[in-house]
């Protein structure tokens, strides 16, 4: 499932909005979503208990790809062709 969320970027120099894109991975319990300077790095926050989800993307962490078993990378790759495919 692909959620946008636009979200107020806020610098000395711009007071602008940036939209977010994000990917629920019911798979590896996860939501995904790409960094916001160059949208290549693949990120993660694990879904809350509640099956909410955090829209702060410092609150994310870098998928460490070197780490995950066989599965889980499968499905990581998955989700990042397709956030790549909508930004």
């Amino acid at each position: 499932m692909f959620l946008k969320v636009v979200s107020p970027l806020h610098t000395p120099l711009t007071n602008t909005h940036t939209t977010m894109v994000f990917l629920i991975s019911q798979v590896n319990g996860c939501t995904y979503t790409l960094d916001g300077n160059h949208h290549t790095v693949l990120m993660y926050h694990p879904l809350y208990s509640d099956g909410t989800y955090e829209t702060n993307r410092g609150a994310y962490a870098d998928v460490e790809w070197d780490e995950l078993d066989d599965d889980v990378l499968t499905e990581c790759d998955r989700c990042y062709q397709l956030l790549k495919a909508e930004v």
